[in-house]
């Protein structure tokens, strides 16, 4: 009985970014601004009882935000390639836990080597 093996998915190839990548580092933008600003927000609220905050603090904040998405890309940029298998059945799980099966990972030669040997 065949197993369905899930989803195979790759992540982008070293020296590029994929819209996941540019995703994840808007989302890396967002919580990076909002945990800079929450705690100057929530110090001044906590000591004066107004819910008054200072916009150079917010400029700032939205500054480390940005940073720390660009940080997240830059590093997406460098990293190398992984596969990722999502929702592999529990079972295929299981087995490979207990030992009684294995995982083989096989490369497919690059498109361009498939061409020259074709001619």
């Amino acid at each position: 009985m065949a197993i369905n093996p899930g989803t195979t998915v790759l992540t982008s190839r070293q020296f590029s970014l994929n819209l996941n990548d540019l995703a994840r580092g808007l989302v890396m933008a967002f919580l990076g601004a909002f945990i800079a600003s929450a705690w100057d927000v929530l110090s001044a609220w906590l000591k004066t009882d107004s819910f008054d905050f200072d916009w150079k603090a917010l400029k700032i904040a939205l500054k480390a935000g940005i940073g720390s998405g660009v940080a997240y890309l830059i590093k997406n940029f460098f990293t190398s390639p992984e596969i990722v298998i999502k929702n592999p059945p529990a079972q295929s799980l299981d087995q490979v836990k207990s030992g009684e099966a294995t995982v083989n990972v096989t490369s497919k030669p690059p498109v361009s080597a498939k061409v020259e040997e074709e001619n």
